[in-house]
C-alpha cells in the first residue's frame, strides 16, 4: 500500500541524477475530503534520462500532460504510447507505471486529486473518450488552468480549498468537452450526440429504435447500448424526458388544452400523456399547471 501525504510543501524542488521535480504536496481538511475536489499533489517532472515509476492501490486520480519528449504509460496491463501535447487521466487505484523513452526523455506536469465524485468523473471520461489518453487540439488552456491551481495551492489564501475545488471543476469541464481525439470511440460518441440532438428536435414525431437505426446507419442494438453507456439513460427514456420537459413549458406558458399539448409533444392521446406525466412528475398535468399558475398565487 502506498504511503500518502502528511504535510504541505509549497514550491519544493527535488533533484537527483535522474530527475528534477517541483511539487506541492497537500493534506486536505476533513471538510474538503467530504465535499470538495481537492489537490493531493501537483507539480512538474523533468527526466534527464529513462526513468520508470510504478504504483498501485493509490487512493488518487492522476492527470498528466506531456510538455516535451515521449514515453509509455502502462495502465491496467496495457501500454499506451504518449508524446508531447498528450493528456492522460488515470485512476491510481489501478496498477500503473510510466517510463520515458531513453532517447527522448520527457517533461510533464501532473495533478493528483480526489473528491466525492472523482470516480464518477473518471468513469465518464473513459466512456466518452474510450481511453485514458486524450490528444487535445491545444494544451495551452490546460496548462494555464494547472498553473492557476498551483498558484492557489502555493499561496494558501483564505478559502483556498473552495477556490481550488472550483478550479479543478474548470479543468474537468475542459477535459470532458475536448474534441481533439479522432479515435473510433470518439467518432461513435459523436454519432450518439447527433442522435440525442435528433430526439430533442423531433419530440412530436413518431420515433422508434428501428427508424433511428435506419436514419443514422447504425445497428439498433449497438446504438441502444452505446447511448445508455454514454448518457446513463435509454433512448426511450430520454425521448420521454424531452417530451415531458416540453409539455411543462406549454402547461406553464400557454393556455393550450391538455389534449392539444399531448399531441404537440408526441403522445398518442391525453390519457396516456397524463399517465406518463404522473409517473414522471408525481402529479397530473392539470395539477402541475395550477401549481405554476401565477393567477392563483
Amino acid at each position: 500500500m502506498a504511503k500518502y501525504y502528511s504535510s504541505t510543501i509549497a514550491g519544493g524542488k527535488i533533484s537527483n541524477d535522474t530527475t528534477v521535480s517541483e511539487r506541492i504536496v497537500n493534506t486536505p481538511s476533513p471538510i474538503a475530503k467530504k465535499m470538495l475536489n481537492f489537490v493531493q499533489e501537483m507539480g512538474t517532472l523533468t527526466c534527464k534520462r529513462s526513468h520508470l515509476s510504478a504504483r498501485s492501490r493509490l487512493n488518487s486520480y492522476l492527470i498528466i500532460i506531456i510538455l516535451r519528449g515521449s514515453g509509455t504509460i502502462t495502465y491496467n496491463k496495457k501500454d499506451v504510447a504518449v508524446k508531447s501535447g498528450d493528456l492522460v487521466f488515470i485512476d491510481c487505484n489501478t496498477e500503473y507505471s510510466h517510463c520515458c523513452n531513453m532517447d527522448d526523455p520527457w517533461e510533464f506536469t501532473w495533478l493528483h486529486f480526489n473528491g466525492p465524485q472523482a470516480a464518477m468523473i473518471h468513469s465518464y471520461f473513459l466512456k466518452r473518450n474510450g481511453s485514458i489518453l486524450l490528444r487535445p487540439i491545444d494544451i495551452s488552456p490546460y496548462l494555464a488552468q494547472l498553473h492557476k491551481l498551483f498558484t492557489i495551492m502555493a499561496q494558501k489564501n483564505r478559502d483556498y480549498e473552495i477556490i481550488a475545488s472550483s478550479q479543478i471543476n474548470i479543468l474537468f469541464t475542459s477535459i470532458l468537452t475536448e474534441t481533439g481525439n479522432t479515435n473510433q470511440q470518439s467518432n461513435t460518441n459523436e454519432k450518439m450526440y447527433l442522435i440525442k440532438e435528433y430526439l430533442e428536435k423531433n419530440i412530436n414525431g413518431k420515433i422508434t429504435l428501428d427508424t433511428l437505426s435506419a436514419e443514422f446507419c447504425i445497428s439498433k442494438y449497438y446504438m441502444t447500448r452505446q447511448f445508455k453507456d454514454l448518457f446513463g439513460t435509454t433512448i426511450v427514456q430520454y425521448l420521454t424526458f424531452c417530451r415531458i420537459n416540453h409539455s411543462k413549458k406549454l402547461l406553464r406558458f400557454t393556455s393550450m388544452p391538455v389534449a392539444e399539448i399531448a399531441t404537440e409533444c408526441g403522445f398518442e392521446d391525453a390519457c396516456y400523456f397524463n399517465k406518463v406525466f404522473h409517473e414522471t412528475e408525481g402529479m397530473t398535468a392539470g395539477k402541475y399547471r395550477k401549481l405554476w399558475d401565477t393567477k392563483n398565487k
